[in-house]
């Protein structure tokens, strides 16, 4: 939320099971406070998922816990509210005066059978206030498919493509300057492929898109209406190439972080607009990998470096290889060098 107040959604013991937990910090991570957490208990089995995965803020009191479930808290996380909405939420972002949410129906059918019509239910974008419990559908938005970002007043979301199997990822991004109230349609860089959209300003916005089997980058300077992919390096290491579900989060207009979310491989920088990138910090051993990442201001950023069934939850507790596998790393230079944080509280 700021440079030395954010918060952290993790699991703990509980019994024989785990559950979620809320760690809170006030000093840049010197100290946290444990928070009471919303939602059930995670899900032991492989395969299967927390109630909550996520949580953003949206300044000191108002904050969110989502996917799939959705909680909200007005007072810095001391108690919780579900809220109700129809379906799952998949994505959540918080602009000026507004919060928004991708909320993806309840499973059909007819997605199965090939049956479904244009008034099959599909993913919708929700928006409220802040402060407010009271979630809408964003008519102006119709369908949408994923991709959502948010800064001020700037929203952009992909559309979707109604089909006999259900709603697809569509061919355009949607644009609203007016905090969702009307959208424009640009073409997204990959047609019909998922993205994602990591804006550091009105007008520039990154993007990081699957090409199949692997993630490409690139960026727009007019707000998502053209969008120009970073140059196909040949040298090792690179953003361009990595498997899908890697991540890239943008610093400023000038850098980002990426991770190519596989076991051992080490954070990426790029302080030339992906031009070139550099391995700035290893995986520290072969099982670990880092995500999330996230940036406060365009030099202060977090990483967790862990192991994926620490980080879903799924380690049994005390079993052997699982204990401190989630770590949390601090840059302060806008990516160039990473320490690591102790997890106090």
């Amino acid at each position: 939320m700021s440079a030395n107040q954010w918060w952290i959604l993790g699991w703990a013991p509980c019994g024989s099971d785990s559950c979620p937990t809320v760690l809170g910090t006030a000093d840049a991570g010197t100290s946290f406070v444990a928070l009471p957490a919303p939602g059930g208990r995670y899900a032991r089995k492989a395969g299967t998922y927390p109630s909550v995965s996520q949580i953003r803020f949206a300044n000191r009191e108002d904050g969110w816990v989502f996917g799939p479930d959705l909680y909200a808290t007005h007072d810095g996380g001391q108690q919780w509210i579900e809220i109700p909405v129809s379906g799952s939420v998949t994505s959540l972002a918080a602009g000026f005066n507004s919060v928004f949410a991708i909320v993806d129906p309840p499973y059909n059918p007819c997605s199965h059978t090939g049956t479904c019509t244009h008034d099959t239910p599909h993913p919708e974008l929700w928006r409220a206030v802040p402060s407010s419990n009271d979630w809408q559908p964003d008519v102006a938005a119709g369908c949408v498919s994923g991709g959502l970002a948010v800064h001020q007043r700037q929203v952009w979301v992909m559309n979707c493509a109604n089909t006999p199997d259900g709603a697809a990822i569509g061919s355009g991004l949607l644009h609203s300057s007016d905090s969702g109230g009307t959208f424009s349609v640009e073409p997204q860089p990959a047609n019909a492929l998922p993205c994602l959209y990591r804006p550091v300003s009105n007008s520039v916005v990154w993007d990081y898109c699957s090409g199949g089997h692997f993630m490409s980058a690139g960026i727009s300077t007019d707000g998502g209406a053209n969008f120009t992919a970073t140059p196909d390096s040949q040298s090792s290491p690179t953003a361009d190439g990595c498997p899908n579900g890697s991540s890239l989060i943008a610093a400023s207009a000038e850098r980002a972080v990426a991770a190519c979310q596989l076991p051992g491989d080490p954070l990426l920088l790029t302080v030339n607009q992906g031009l070139t990138w550099t391995a700035v910090e290893p995986a520290i051993n072969p099982q670990s990998e880092w995500e999330p990442i996230g940036f406060t201001t365009p030099e202060i950023g977090y990483a967790f470096l862990s192991r994926t069934a620490a980080r879903l939850g799924t380690c049994p507790a005390g079993s052997a290889g699982c204990g401190d596998t989630v770590r949390l790393w601090r840059t302060l230079d806008g990516g160039s060098t990473w320490q690591q944080v102790p997890l106090v509280s």
